[in-house]
């Protein structure tokens, strides 16, 4: 990792989730920017130019310095999220999508989960 801004000192970086697309891991690196917590992706380059293959190439990483990692599990706990959906699916009052239980509006015409 040459030239990538790296944590100081004897601290490594350790990954605390493997996210499918760029979208999702950017939503859990935002959460932890919000606690304070400094973040690093690894493969969202390719992630993002390459999306058609998915999680093939191993997905989008998201990993913190060795240091944090505790307030990271902490963080976790208590919002009861890793980034996966602890909501059940739903289905759009509007159109009729499908929507994982992780967003609240549809990805397809920007309803929201409580419309209906």
């Amino acid at each position: 990792m040459t030239g990538v801004d790296q944590p100081s000192g004897d601290q490594t970086l350790e990954t605390v989730g493997v996210y499918p697309s760029i979208t999702e891991a950017s939503i859990v690196r935002g959460q932890l920017d919000q606690a304070g917590i400094r973040s690093w992706l690894q493969e969202e380059l390719t992630s993002s130019q390459l999306f058609q293959v998915g999680t093939a190439l191993g997905g989008v990483t998201l990993q913190v310095a060795s240091g944090d990692l505790q307030r990271v599990h902490e963080l976790f706990a208590e919002h009861n999220t890793n980034g996966t959906s602890q909501s059940p699916p739903w289905t759009c009052p509007r159109c009729g999508n499908d929507v994982d239980g992780g967003f609240e509006i549809c990805w397809s015409c920007q309803a929201s989960r409580s419309d209906g």
